[in-house]
């Protein structure tokens, strides 16, 4: 019966022993798994077997292109991708060009007043008024309305 009892006993604490070195082996496994980002940018893998250090991916971006173009009215967005597929985006931010419409006439410039004429934007609905400058008197012709005379005075 003490045979039997010793080797009970010594399962035990080989039983024991292997759970806490497997338990050990994954709390060494975690460590080895833990990632680092250094203020440069670069990943490191930090294990306690060996120091390897690996980059950070670097993107190779292509062209910004316009996915939507900006108005007087909206900001626009543009995008780039780099090779590995990722995209990245920006807005452009809201033009000062307007898409006006033909000028319209308010109101006719006469020999004695300015005139006045307007046209919108398209986009955005903004007035823009202009004067259109009187042209003052022209002369022609003379245009004789009474012949002088011995007489009389004439009157052109």
């Amino acid at each position: 019966m003490k045979k039997k009892t010793m080797a009970f006993f010594i399962l035990c604490i080989l039983l024991c022993a292997c759970i806490l070195t497997l338990a050990s082996c994954d709390k060494e496994k975690d460590l080895e798994e833990q990632t680092n980002i250094s203020i440069d940018g670069t990943t490191t893998n930090e294990t306690s077997s060996s120091q390897e250090e690996t980059t950070a991916h670097e993107h190779l971006w292509g062209d910004w292109t316009v996915v939507t173009p900006a108005t007087c009215a909206d900001m626009g967005l543009q995008e780039h991708t780099c090779a590995c597929g990722e995209k990245e985006t920006k807005d452009i931010d809201i033009t000062d060009s307007h898409t006006f419409e033909n000028w319209q006439i308010e109101k006719d410039a006469s020999c004695t007043e300015n005139g006045e004429k307007k046209r919108i934007c398209a986009v955005c609905k903004k007035e823009e008024t202009e004067q259109i400058p009187s042209p003052g008197h022209t002369g022609g012709e003379w245009i004789t309305e009474k012949v002088p005379t011995c007489a009389t005075i004439g009157l052109e």
